[in-house]
């Protein structure tokens, strides 16, 4: 199955050599930002944001201080960071209002393919709450587009589907299937996570209602059925194509398309599948290095990386397998690493990952299989196209992982490139230095990662409304995840998860390898002369704890009593003490102890913005030292309760 077209097609017509010329089909430019009907002396609201969702470093790479000198030499003669953004995500917008069928809402896959995309179309949903929130449409505009596209997605016949299950390519204008493909679980589930944000957004009006509908169409059990939904091979794995025609349906193994696949059809609210899927499919991970570095579940084209962090805020959290936020930094930095080790790239020109690129014979434009580093033999989607082109998605869509490194390369693109490869939406889809080769197209599934990643960057917006979805929250916590505080385990370029220092006299912090209740560091605390004049504080990378009810740790080296007591201290420095929680004794794994506290309510300090966890004071100092491991935050109800 591809990412993209039903099969390799080439389009003469839009290739770019030196400059690119742009067709007459959709508006203007100028007409892109899609506010016809606000009055002209109306203000747009401002609600443009000077400083990033999450303003402090967290992902870095080996070369930043050589990325931080050249970001500052290109900033000093543009627009701000938030200035560069608004322009690129604006201008990306006017694709999905403009390449939309004027009866149904349903998204055009590019200039090139008039089939309508499901993943194209979700992307386009989810942009609609963008631009309202942006104020580049109105509400009344966003909410009639958003009515209109789940109205025709409703109706019958609406858009084609098995068993509730969305097809791939559809006639934009009837919804129905083009023959290609079917029905492909990737796009399907792209399709639903825009329904999901716009029935957040929209909460309590007509649009909640019609998301609900869609959603409750889906017999996720139907991609359970061996020798129907599974080929033999791949029983117990979901089905990832399935069509009238195609006996061959194949499954989503290994680390194919989303995770979202496995987390939407867990987290159900009708027809769900056992949680035990999710723990097949994550033990068929292939985990590999580059050149003995970037540690990583390989998967070489960066949309895999990219397409459901676009609503999954996964950051400083994690199952038993992974930390996928994590995972994205480092296969994006191995990405922009293997394109810097060959001589087509450059640390201010790089990402690959599926998109248009100059045809090899040297006619017209070709969809070609761009990634990189190359995974092992075998592998789905091995990024084995390399030939200088650079996809725009690539980078910019890795936004939230490597912010200094994807904005080096939009402000190259915007100072060098722009008078080649902007057009009425924007940059286009890619461009090849090597060969004098710009792309004159615009493809909706590289837009839309764009224009998500861009405001999650700036405000997490498309992160928040998603994350209040039941069903998300009911998966993660099916599925085994939690927040992290800390686990003390090194991360190859990610800061820490939390900042720790100690006061008391002689009172010292260490972290201990080859000790651990996991992994394979530990906190030591080895209390001074007055213990209890010891206090312990953590500054965490993750700061929201709203999604959560509670927060445990493991301790080894201490008596029966609760260590010490916990404090958490929000952005205002409200302060309030967490109560412990009983838990079984039984729950000791060794000589690791686990202890629990209950998170307060959200009226007494400000849950989404918690700056410190004081451990304060030493109620139960050990002979010698303290081990402290795995500082999790939980949703469902703590072990042993």
């Amino acid at each position: 199955m591809s990412k993209r077209f039903p099969s390799a097609v080439l389009v003469a017509s839009l290739v770019c050599v030196g400059g690119c010329g742009v067709s007459d089909r959709s508006p203007p430019a100028e007409q892109i930002p899609a506010s016809e009907s606000r009055k002209q002396e109306e203000p747009a609201p401002v609600r443009t944001q000077a400083r990033p969702y999450r303003d402090y470093p967290y992902s870095f790479s080996d070369d930043r201080e050589s990325v931080l000198r050249l970001l500052e030499r290109r900033r000093a003669k543009g627009p701000s960071d938030d200035e560069l953004l608004e322009e690129i995500s604006r201008a990306a917008f006017g694709y999905f209002w403009h390449e939309a069928h004027p009866r149904t809402g349903f998204i055009y896959d590019a200039l090139s393919n008039r089939s309508s995309s499901s993943a194209a179309t979700g992307f386009g949903l989810a942009s609609l709450c963008v631009a309202d929130f942006r104020g580049w449409i109105t509400k009344e505009e966003a909410r009639e587009r958003v009515q209109k596209t789940l109205r025709a997605i409703l109706e019958d016949p609406g858009w084609e589907h098995i068993e509730g299950l969305f097809y791939h390519w559809v006639d934009a204008g009837t919804g129905r299937w083009t023959g290609a493909e079917g029905m492909c679980l990737h796009d399907h589930v792209a399709l639903i996570c825009g329904v999901m944000v716009c029935r957040e957004y929209f909460k309590g009006t007509e649009i909640e209602e019609l998301a609900d509908r869609i959603l409750r169409m889906a017999n996720w059990s139907f991609l359970t059925q061996a020798g129907k939904g599974t080929i033999s091979e791949r029983t117990g794995f979901l089905t990832n194509v399935a069509s009238p025609d195609n006996h061959d349906w194949g499954g989503v193994v290994e680390y194919d398309g989303m995770k979202l696949d496995y987390l939407l059809p867990i987290g159900a609210a009708q027809w769900p599948v056992d949680p035990s899927y999710w723990d097949r499919w994550a033990n068929t991970y292939q985990w590999g290095d580059y050149k003995g570095r970037y540690h990583r579940i390989t998967r070489a084209a960066l949309w895999i990386h990219q397409w459901d962090n676009c609503y999954l805020d996964l950051f400083c959290m994690r199952d038993a397998y992974a930390d996928y936020f994590q995972n994205s930094v480092e296969n994006t930095l191995a990405n922009r690493q293997w394109c810097m080790d060959n001589g087509m790239y450059s640390a201010e020109a790089w990402g690959l990952t599926p998109t248009t690129g100059p045809n090899p014979d040297g006619d017209g434009t070709v969809y070609g299989n761009y990634g990189a580093p190359p995974p092992p033999a075998g592998s789905w989607q091995q990024g084995h196209v390399q030939d200088g082109t650079i996809a725009f998605t690539a980078a910019a869509g890795s936004l939230v992982f490597t912010p200094e490194e994807s904005l080096l390369v939009l402000r190259y693109m915007w100072d060098e490139l722009r008078d080649r490869m902007w057009g009425r939406y924007g940059f286009t889809t890619s461009f090849n230095l090597q060969k004098n080769w710009f792309s004159a197209d615009y493809i909706g599934i590289d837009l839309g990662p764009v224009i998500l990643a861009i405001e999650n960057y700036r405000s997490g917006f498309v992160w928040k409304y998603f994350m209040r979805s039941p069903e998300v929250r009911r998966a993660l916590n099916l599925a085994g995840f939690v927040g992290v505080v800390d686990n003390f385990d090194p991360m190859e370029h990610s800061h820490p998860y939390a900042a720790w220092s100690v006061t008391g006299t002689g009172s010292q912090l260490r972290r201990v390898e080859g000790y651990a209740f996991e992994g394979t560091h530990s906190l030591a605390i080895r209390p001074g002369a007055a213990p209890r004049q010891t206090r312990i504080q953590a500054q965490p990378l993750r700061r929201d704890f709203s999604w959560h009810a509670w927060m445990g740790l493991y301790v080894a080296g201490a008596d029966a009593r609760i260590p010490f007591e916990v404090w958490i201290v929000d952005g205002a420095d409200r302060a309030i003490q967490l109560d412990a929680l009983p838990v079984q004794p039984a729950l000791r794994a060794g000589e690791w102890e686990l202890f629990v506290w209950k998170l307060p309510a959200p009226d007494t300090v400000n849950l989404e913005d918690i700056r410190k966890v004081v451990f304060a004071p030493l109620t139960s100092p050990a002979r010698g030292e303290l081990f402290v491991d795995h500082i999790f935050l939980g949703d469902d109800a703590p072990p042993g309760m």
